[in-house]
């Protein structure tokens, strides 16, 4: 698209999730490309002395405002003009290319084509290490990161308490895989500083919260409060329920279209690349799950490729993954339900077929989980019940079992 990339445009410039285009109709050759989360980065294309086309990139990518855009792209075809050819200088230079610049060009382009969760990913590491985002990637050192741990052990979140040492470790393997990526495009030289960094300790034991019987009537009051009050097109209720009743983690069910649901079957297929481990799987449907989920078709279901749960707001295909976050706080706040997150919907499943006796591979099946072992050790205060009824199920006295000798007839060591 041809527009003028003035400081108006640029300021109401917003991202769509696809990668968008712009040419600037004034300089020739300059243009603007917005990156699907929202990254900017401005080029020239032009010819060398020698007739090749080729592509220089503006440094500087976000931070420029559209008049030093326009200033550094007059500069450049200055250059050209005079014969020289600014990419052989730039190719020389670019084993210094900085963090942002690297998050908005490589690795941007490649997490985002590639990942789920690869737009996602270039956010949490500009927003967990913005001091380091105008840093060369040469000039990142195990040093520069120690330092920036300390410092954030030393902060506050806007909860008011130190980070834990799990999210930590998390942001330091995202950046980990992030240089390594720089390594293996030739873009750093060194070594991966990340290496040198030995994980901070956490403790072993998962959080497992479910609720209790007076939690989960307070939920289920607030949860008919809000469908009566907002009406057929209010979601919050039937994506919670379905959420107790099939332990789907939220990506997978706010991923769902419609032709994943199969109502005459009483089934839901979760496909491989919604599903965390990257293997679909089927979890059938409780008689709740599917009463309220066949009221939810029985509205909405227009087109087998439109998602399962939308919003008016945000189209028909839109993303709501920030509205149903939104909104959970609203519902969890009101139920005064302490401590409790969307994810531990998930444990409160689990819980429940659990306690009805379910083996834990069926309830790993279910859930999407690898292994029904780690399954049994996260729910270990579940067991005891379940385990009391499994030995129940045991042969009786009456059976064909071979007996102990008789009391009479036993003779002491």
């Amino acid at each position: 698209m041809k527009v003028k990339i003035a400081q108006r445009f640029l300021s109401g410039l917003k991202p769509t999730g696809k990668v968008q285009v712009f040419w600037d109709t004034e300089i020739p050759g300059l243009c603007l490309r917005v990156a699907a989360g929202g990254g900017r980065s401005y080029s020239l294309l032009y010819r060398n002395p020698d007739g090749e086309r080729k592509r220089y990139t503006l440094p500087g990518g976000n931070g420029l405002t559209a008049a030093q855009v326009r200033s550094a792209a007059r500069v450049v075809l200055g250059r050209i003009a005079r014969g020289e050819d600014p990419s052989v200088e730039k190719s020389a230079k670019r084993k210094d290319v900085a963090l942002r610049q690297f998050l908005d060009g490589q690795y941007g382009e490649w997490a985002i084509g590639n990942l789920k969760d690869g737009a996602l990913r270039v956010k949490q590491i500009e927003y967990a290490f913005p001091g380091l985002l105008n840093l060369p990637l040469s000039k990142i050192t195990t040093w520069k990161l120690e330092a920036w741990r300390m410092a954030r052990r030393k902060s506050t979140t806007r909860y008011g308490k130190p980070p834990r040492e799990v999210t930590l470790n998390r942001q330091i393997t995202i950046l980990s895989t992030v240089l390594e990526k720089a390594r293996e495009w030739g873009a750093l030289d060194a070594p991966n500083p990340t290496e040198a960094i030995k994980l901070g300790k956490v403790d072993g034991g998962e959080r497992t919260r479910t609720l209790d019987a007076e939690e989960m009537a307070r939920l289920t009051n607030v949860l008919n409060e809000w469908a009566e009050r907002y009406g057929p097109e209010e979601f919050m209720r039937p994506c919670v329920i379905l959420a107790i009743h099939t332990g789907l983690r939220k990506s997978e069910m706010l991923g769902l279209v419609w032709r994943n649901v199969d109502t005459m079957d009483a089934a839901i297929t979760v496909p491989a690349d919604i599903a965390k481990n990257g293997h679909s799987r089927v979890v059938p449907l409780s008689p709740t799950a599917l009463k309220i989920l066949t009221e939810w078709e029985a509205i909405h279901r227009r087109d087998d490729d439109a998602p399962v749960f939308a919003h008016p707001r945000y189209g028909v295909h839109g993303n709501v993954h920030s509205l149903v976050d939104r909104r959970w706080r609203r519902i969890r706040a009101k139920a005064k339900l302490q401590n409790f997150r969307w994810h531990d919907l998930r444990h409160v499943c689990a819980s429940m077929l659990l306690e009805q006796g379910e083996t834990a591979a069926v309830i790993a099946a279910i859930l999407g989980q690898k292994s029904g072992w780690k399954l049994a050790e996260r729910y270990s205060h579940v067991l005891p019940a379940s385990l009391r009824k499994a030995v129940a199920k045991l042969p009786g006295p009456e059976a064909n079992v071979v007996p102990f000798p008789a009391a009479e007839g036993h003779k002491k060591a």
